[in-house]
């Protein structure tokens, strides 16, 4: 069976677990940004020559890889070698997908640039929903501008779909090896419940102190600041914990570890708490052993 893997990160093996349980008791945590706290951000040569950049503010989302777990090593080596395993079949009941990568360093001169033509396009649309709303707004159903609010939401989530083909330098297409999946806010259960939750005050507070970055606001342009306005990017994350009285932890069928020491302690606590995990229990494996 094919997994799709969720790397915890590269600290500590007390903050990776902690990391862990905190999956296994409230699900996966939905997150906005990169590494360095920025949204993605693309290039477009336009007619004239001139080069014009755009942000994608994306809703909050989890991701995960394709990667065969034999072939996982130098994925590992970047995300850290504690890792969750999930079926395909999961993931996609989860509404997840894999990503769209687009290019955001296109040579001129080249059809390279015609993917970052179209999102920058389908960028402009939103304003212009807007400016429909509010002239059809007085004078409709309330029918009408919901029509407009569901498109102007599915845009904005199709958009947390997206992501850069490099990173810092033209060419690069490193991060097409990680094959990336993932799972984004903004799907409804039934067109009535929503599949995701807003962190709580306390888990706010919490989460603060885990991660610096996350107390700032998201590095954007002022005009993206206006359209989105908020303190630190923790106001846009969320928690996912599966569906249909089935919580993320009992989905999980590999658990990847980076030693005996935390594999000792990870099937430990599902000892300890066993009805929040699958039955029979997930498998608990070192990394890279056999």
């Amino acid at each position: 069976m094919r997994l799709r893997f969720g790397h915890l990160g590269t600290g500590a093996d007390e903050q990776l677990f902690q990391i862990f349980d905190s999956i296994v008791r409230r699900g996966l945590l939905l997150t906005v940004g990169n590494k360095e706290g920025k949204l993605d951000r693309f290039s477009v040569h336009m007619v004239g020559g001139a080069i014009e950049s755009f942000e994608v503010m994306q809703h909050a989302r989890v991701c995960f890889t394709d990667i065969p777990e034999e072939m996982l090593s130098a994925h590992c080596q970047e995300y850290g070698m504690f890792g969750l395993g999930f079926s395909r079949e999961t993931i996609l009941a989860w509404g997840g997908n894999p990503v769209f990568y687009l290019p955001n360093h296109p040579t001129a001169g080249t059809l390279e640039n015609s993917m970052g033509g179209m999102l920058y396009n389908l960028h402009r649309v939103p304003p212009l929903l807007s400016e429909l709303r509010s002239c059809l707004a007085p004078e409709n159903p309330s029918s009408t501008v919901d029509y407009i609010n569901q498109a102007e939401q599915s845009l904005r989530r199709m958009w947390g779909f997206v992501k850069e083909m490099s990173s810092q330098k033209a060419n690069d297409y490193r991060y097409l090896y990680e094959r990336e999946w993932r799972i984004v806010d903004g799907v409804m259960l039934g067109h009535e419940v929503d599949s995701t939750r807003e962190l709580s005050d306390d888990e706010i507070r919490e989460l603060a102190t885990k991660c610096e970055r996350w107390t700032k606001p998201l590095d954007m342009s002022e005009s993206m600041s206006r359209r989105y306005p908020h303190k630190h990017m923790l106001q846009f994350f969320r928690f996912f914990n599966g569906l249909s009285r089935k919580t993320v932890s009992q989905a999980i069928e590999v658990v990847l570890v980076p030693s005996d020491a935390l594999k000792r302690r990870v099937l430990k606590y599902i000892e300890t708490y066993p009805d929040r995990f699958r039955s029979p229990n997930p498998v608990v494996r070192v990394f890279g052993a056999e």
